[in-house]
């Protein structure tokens, strides 16, 4: 996503494999949200094995991470100067 709003319910982000950033997903600027959502067995060769952020607004509630990896930062998340609320 390169901009706007996404909002994901309940969604399955499972073995995906991204020759650079976000695995799972990709977020450079705009609204995630994710509910629910489950990320698991993402892989992503730079950063963030599930999800990739560095611009925007970015709320994971209830959201599960699992057996994701990153060939440098953030196995499960990468997240940079971003407004991120997790519960």
């Amino acid at each position: 996503m390169q901009a706007g709003t996404a909002n994901s319910t309940n969604g399955q982000y499972r073995s995906n494999i991204a020759s650079s950033n976000g695995g799972g997903i990709f977020k450079a600027s705009g609204t995630l949200t994710s509910v629910g959502d489950v990320f698991a067995n993402n892989q992503a060769g730079n950063d963030g094995g599930s999800v990739y952020d560095v611009s925007g607004t970015t709320t994971l509630t209830s959201s599960t991470f699992q057996s994701s990896s990153a060939g440098q930062n953030g196995g499960a998340a990468f997240i940079q100067a971003s407004s991120v609320t997790i519960n």
